[in-house]
This record gives C-alpha cells, structure tokens and sequence, in this order.
C-alpha cells in the first residue's frame, strides 16, 4: 500500500496537520534506488555459490543491495513518520514518528528563509532552510524545507501570522549557523 500525499487538514485557525511531500524526494531517491537495490539483491543470489571466486562478490552485490533497501526502508519511514501539527497555541513537529520540537507560535517574531550549505566552502549542494526566530533573536524552530511543500509551509506562516523574510538563493555556510542563528538545529 502506497502513503499519498495529503493536503493540510485546515486553515481557519483550528489544527493544520502538514505532512511531507513525497514530491519532494524526487523520483530517482524511491523507485531508482529500489530497483537497483532489488537487481543487486537478484544477482547476488544469482552468483552465489556458482564458483569460490563468484562468492566474495555475490556477498558484496548483496550486502550493497541490502544496504541501498534500508536506505530506501529509512527514507520512506521518515516520510510516513514526519509531521508538523499547527494549533493556537503550539507548533509540534514530529520526525520518525517521536516529538522533536514544541514551539508556542507566539514566540515567532520573525521567520527567515536561506539555504545552508554543507562542508566546505564554495560546496556546490545546499539545503534550503527555514529558521524562526523569537524577538531575542534566538532560533525556536529550524526546518529543512526540502520535503515539505512550499505552498504548505507557508500555510503554517499564515496560520502563526508571520510573513517569511529572505530567499532560498540566499546562502550561508553551516559553521556560520550558530552565529548567525543561535539556537538552530
């Protein structure tokens, strides 16, 4: 059985229940993967046993497709897992099915959306990012807004009465996060 993707539950101020878009993987992340893992899988079991030297690599073609299953296992649990519940007075955000943040959206003065980047400077793959803010200044919240829908996402900005500042073209690097961001992630 197939999860579908599932439009928030509300947007006149009860609870809004936003959940990952599988959009968001990109096709090669899923259905790629498995196909190459389950080909790794057929040939292993395929060569095993047919030589002594087939052998050492049937297990390694075996262990590689085993290990590209769980990432695939992984990923689609996160997804199924994940959640981000809006009411009035909490935002809860959920990942593999436990709460990783309790935020009171009364506490949000600002919402800034940048991309992080990775390792080293001038690294080419960026993550882009949502951080929001408590008039100190300090992060309540930090979300990687790549599996979730934009148009979702700023459901929730609507929903806590905060316009996002900033642009996903805006990068910093990840060892500035701390400084720039305190309290993020």
């Amino acid at each position: 059985m197939a999860a579908a993707y599932e439009p928030p539950v509300s947007d006149d101020r009860g609870e809004l229940l936003i959940r990952p878009s599988w959009r968001a993987l990109g096709p090669w992340q899923v259905a790629i993967i498995a196909v190459v893992a389950m080909g790794l899988l057929a040939g292993c079991l395929e060569l095993f046993g047919k030589s002594e030297r087939l052998s050492w690599f049937a297990a390694f073609l075996g262990l590689c497709g085993l290990g590209l299953a769980g990432y695939v296992l992984s990923l689609t649990v996160s997804i199924i897992g994940s959640r981000i519940t809006v009411t009035i007075d909490a935002i809860l955000v959920r990942r593999w099915f436990w709460l990783t943040k309790r935020v009171d959206p009364k506490t949000i003065a600002r919402v800034v959306r940048c991309s992080v980047r990775k390792g080293e400077r001038g690294h080419p793959l960026v993550d882009p990012t949502l951080f929001a803010l408590s008039e100190t200044g300090r992060c309540v919240l930090s979300l990687y807004a790549d599996r979730w829908s934009q148009a979702d996402l700023d459901r929730i900005w609507r929903h806590v009465g905060v316009v996002p500042e900033g642009s996903w073209d805006d990068v910093i690097d990840d060892i500035d996060l701390h400084r720039r961001f305190p309290g993020a992630f």
